[in-house]
């Protein structure tokens, strides 16, 4: 599973800040290992480690060199393990949220985005 190109703006979606991964994380942070979530999201460009799963280019580019995020899911034997990336804080109202991603292999799983007000419970919006 991988993502790239995330971008999350106030409101309708017009053209917005894009976060390409080339550089770093962006302003997105891995959920606490054992506290939030159980793995975390990788840098990579080019093929994942495990092969016939990952993307061979990103999105933003459509080379090898583009970078992206991805989770390893081939070694998650929990079926029900999670690895959150979350993002900063944004004021309650309407956003735009786009992301390209590549669901491929054996037990993927399931990408789904979730939403939460102040410290309330996240509320799924996509999957």
């Amino acid at each position: 599973m991988a993502i790239d190109d995330i971008s999350n703006i106030e409101g309708e979606c017009p053209g917005s800040e894009v976060c390409t991964f080339q550089e770093d994380l962006c302003s997105w942070v891995n959920g606490q290992n054992g506290v939030v979530d159980d793995f975390d999201w990788l840098r990579n460009a080019g093929e994942t480690s495990s092969f016939g799963t990952g993307p061979n280019v990103d999105h933003t580019f459509g080379t090898p060199e583009g970078m992206y995020v991805y989770i390893e899911a081939s070694n998650v034997f929990n079926a029900k393990a999670k690895a959150w990336l979350i993002s900063e804080h944004y004021d309650a109202g309407p956003h735009c949220l786009v992301f390209w991603y590549h669901l491929y292999g054996t037990d993927i799983g399931t990408l789904n985005v979730y939403s939460r007000i102040g410290i309330g419970n996240p509320q799924l919006e996509w999957t």
